[in-house]
């Protein structure tokens, strides 16, 4: 994840769109902003951050401030409990995604043999056509 964010890039990959506000309303601020963060970070990266370190500071206050919570509040988050997983089914689920089954794995893999490893062996591009293909 890039550390330092220009104004307009915050705008455009950290804003909260109406859709995604109204799935935090019930939750209380830590659980809000953690959700919020959470959120952008996985339509950014398209994972999820393993630690509060991982998401820049800019990003933190920006996203606060839209919902107008202290940005230290990410402290109160907690980043390895049933909460987080909770919210990451949530957020996949709102975003059309799911955890990759066993089932999932095996078809990759027989895919990469058949259209890649054919012809090529290197690390990069079994990464690429996998990506691909997912």
């Amino acid at each position: 994840m890039k550390r330092n964010w220009q104004p307009e890039e915050l705008i455009e990959h950290w804003t909260l769109l109406p859709q995604e506000l109204a799935l935090l309303n019930q939750k209380k601020d830590a659980n809000r902003l953690g959700f919020a963060l959470l959120l952008k970070f996985y339509q950014y990266e398209g994972q999820f951050p393993a630690n509060k370190a991982e998401i820049p500071l800019s990003t933190r206050n920006y996203v606060a401030q839209q919902l107008k919570i202290e940005p230290n509040t990410i402290d109160n988050y907690d980043f390895a409990g049933r909460t987080i997983k909770a919210h990451r089914v949530a957020i996949r689920d709102f975003l059309g995604f799911r955890e990759a089954t066993l089932s999932d794995q095996k078809a990759l893999k027989q895919w990469l043999e058949k259209q890649v490893m054919a012809y090529d062996l290197k690390v990069e591009s079994l990464l690429l056509a996998a990506s691909t293909y997912l």
